[in-house]
């Protein structure tokens, strides 16, 4: 009867340590074929949506370094060019630094700041969903369809107190210089 106890609590224990390998195993994760650098440019114009109106960016240039071949996290810094905004020519925003999940999430690292005349919008740090990735011949479209963005509008032309009325669109290609890159949705 002991031994049988014994095998029972034996049985139970590798049951749960491989239903614990299973699930970190099937976890999202980005897969590289070497480390190195990451580069990102725009496919189509950045659109940023708040109670102001529009945000629109035609050029992205984004870097990140690629230190593992397979992670479920990726930092980028992304810089945001020819930017209008409610229709304004010269807006500018300042530089974007990104924690990418595989999962779909993002982490926005340190506050964003849109300027035009007269308006300066707020983005705050915080995580937001959804983003999606397509694997592309060795490079990672980026998908955003980012919703709940926490904003605040200040200044004479669009004050807004802060809420999460913020939207984000615009797919962007990333590339790693030296190798390949992918998504899996079970790393």
């Amino acid at each position: 009867m002991l031994s049988t106890k014994v095998c029972a609590a034996a049985f139970s224990a590798a049951v749960v340590l491989v239903a614990v390998g299973s699930a970190s195993a099937s976890a999202a994760a980005f897969l590289s074929s070497t480390t190195g650098s990451l580069s990102a440019t725009a496919l189509e114009t950045q659109v940023f949506k708040t109670l102001a109106g529009s945000v629109e960016c035609t050029k992205l240039t984004g870097t990140g370094s690629v230190t593992e071949t397979m992670t479920e996290t990726q930092t980028a810094s992304i810089t945001y060019e020819n930017c209008t905004a409610f229709g304004i020519t010269n807006a500018s925003v300042s530089l974007a630094e990104y924690l990418f999940m595989a999962n779909g999430e993002v982490t926005i690292l340190k506050t964003i700041t849109i300027t035009a005349i007269g308006c300066e919008i707020i983005v705050p740090s915080q995580t937001v969903s959804s983003v999606s990735y397509k694997n592309k011949s060795g490079q990672l479209e980026i998908v955003p369809s980012v919703t709940n963005i926490e904003v605040e509008g200040k200044n004479t032309f669009c004050t807004f107190p802060k809420g999460r009325d913020g939207t984000y669109k615009g797919a962007s290609l990333a590339t790693l210089g030296g190798g390949t890159i992918s998504w899996s949705s079970a790393g």
